[in-house]
């Protein structure tokens, strides 16, 4: 038995994100170290406040608040944040990738047909930040705008709600509409409800953290992304183990990918109308592993390809071609981010025809290469 580590967790377990992330640490100390958490007041938790009075050998926390990164640098002993709500370059981070989720929610819309878009979210979070950022910039890539207003969070609803409605209003339907989280989300359910706007008919919401009691007595039930957070709590629990055991700080950020998406009603709808384009969508994200080509595709449909493309371009402002790549890309993505896979097989398996083409699509798309883009998900 190795040394009995005494470990403080700063984490407010008001809703299901925080409280897996709190099951993945004990997850780690039940199977995998010898820890004592530090209790106060009869609880296993630790608050900011009382940080600098408490004698542990390591921290875990959030850092969403001033107060939070104060206490965190009055200590001496190793921490491991657990969110990136502020800016810390001097502290190791294990939370969720928050670009990818905002990327996740848009390509999700975008699969569904939408044309309008709009992102509701608090500002001060660097969290909520880079959510707004990646639901933006892959919807602006897709060749689309983004309205946006700033959700100022912890606000009594019956403040926010008069700005959130005259924003509604204004905004273009049928209209998707994103979240930093499920908080908020909830709130512009409710100023729908007030402007009479069907859900999910004229107006789509997606929210984040899948909090089930939040998401599942809204009206009408909301869609969510799940995050890894039984995964984060773990892997910050294995990160803090190894700083303590080596008795230095050695900072890294590890960024865990969401899980998907659980679809209710909220967002239960497809806006594409048109039959023939919505069954050569299906075709095409069924075989996109198999480098289908528009040849092949246009076997199976009753019209010419000209008829098609103009289609497919109505429906969703691309092309056959273009959906096919991006299906591709996607895929390649996926496996990049979740698999150790030679480039070469990760393009075999996402239907690119080499890994040459593979990287032409990957720099013109994402600005970056297969293996770059690969490292951004590999603890550094």
């Amino acid at each position: 038995m190795g040394k009995l580590f005494t470990v403080a967790v700063n984490i407010k377990i008001a809703g299901s994100a925080q409280r897996q992330i709190v099951r993945g640490i004990i997850r780690f100390c039940q199977t995998s170290a010898a820890w004592r958490l530090v209790e106060h007041q009869g609880m296993p938790l630790a608050l900011s406040p009382r940080l600098v009075e408490l004698d542990y050998d390591g921290l875990i926390t959030t850092l969403n608040s001033a107060s939070d990164l104060h206490n965190v640098k009055a200590g001496r002993s190793p921490v491991v944040a657990v969110s990136q709500g502020l800016w810390a370059p001097n502290i190791s981070v294990v939370c969720s990738n928050d670009t990818l989720i905002g990327e996740v929610g848009a390509r999700y819309f975008l699969d569904k047909g939408f044309h309008n878009f709009g992102y509701y979210g608090a500002s001060r979070y660097q969290w909520a930040a880079l959510r707004k950022k990646g639901f933006c910039d892959t919807l602006k890539r897709a060749g689309f705008t983004v309205a946006t207003q700033q959700a100022s969070h912890n606000v009594n609803i019956d403040k926010a709600m008069p700005r959130l409605r005259r924003w509604l209003s204004e905004l273009p339907r049928p209209l998707a509409l994103m979240a930093s989280d499920d908080m908020p989300a909830r709130h512009i359910l409710a100023a729908c409800r007030e402007l009479g706007l069907q859900v999910p008919e004229q107006v789509a919401v997606l929210g984040v953290d899948d909090d089930d009691i939040l998401c599942e007595m809204a009206a009408p039930p909301l869609s969510s992304i799940m995050q890894d957070c039984d995964r984060i709590g773990y892997e910050a629990a294995a990160l803090l183990d190894q700083m303590m055991k080596r008795k230095q700080q050695s900072y890294r950020v590890i960024e865990i990918p969401p899980v998907r998406i659980i679809e209710r009603k909220s967002t239960d709808i497809t806006v594409i109308k048109d039959a023939d384009v919505v069954n050569v969508l299906r075709l095409i994200r069924e075989r996109a592993n198999d480098s289908p080509s528009i040849k092949s595709l246009m076997r199976e449909i009753p019209m010419s390809r000209r008829t098609l493309e103009r289609r497919f371009k109505a429906a969703l402002g691309r092309s056959p071609a273009d959906e096919i790549r991006r299906c591709r890309l996607e895929r390649a993505k996926l496996l990049l981010r979740n698999s150790t896979l030679k480039i070469s097989r990760v393009a075999n398996q996402s239907g690119f025809c080499d890994a040459r083409t593979m990287a032409v699509v990957f720099r013109r798309e994402m600005k970056t290469s297969p293996s770059a883009y690969r490292r951004q998900f590999r603890d550094h």
